[in-house]
């Protein structure tokens, strides 16, 4: 039978745990508004612009969940995979700025091109 110690620090973990998996959602929707902004200003603003952002968001939660899913039983450290795929998420928010910039060089040129 564990300590008393022992079950408060697991309280607290999963507490923890639960208040970053909140801020995560939160986040992610933050992120969708975003980009909504972000590609609105890249390619004007449409109800099609709006609408290709929110399924890819929803497609992208969609498969993220249905491989988690399958791949969880074989996880050993799942919140360290949680972990990483949330800096692999902050790293992609944090460029995008710049890849958008330069793609719409690229667009231009492309564009001018036809």
């Amino acid at each position: 039978m564990p300590s008393e110690s022992r079950r408060e620090l697991l309280r607290w973990s999963a507490v923890a745990l639960i208040v970053i998996y909140l801020l995560s959602g939160v986040t992610a929707l933050a992120y969708e508004v975003l980009w909504v902004r972000m590609l609105s200003l890249q390619f004007g603003v449409s109800i099609f612009g709006v609408v290709a952002t929110a399924v890819a968001f929803m497609a992208g939660l969609g498969t993220g969940s249905l491989y988690g899913a399958k791949k969880q039983p074989r996880l050993s450290a799942p919140v360290t995979l949680f972990a990483v795929l949330e800096l692999g998420i902050a790293s992609y928010a944090l460029l995008l700025p710049t890849l958008l910039r330069y793609s719409d060089d690229v667009l231009g040129t492309v564009l001018s091109s036809l």
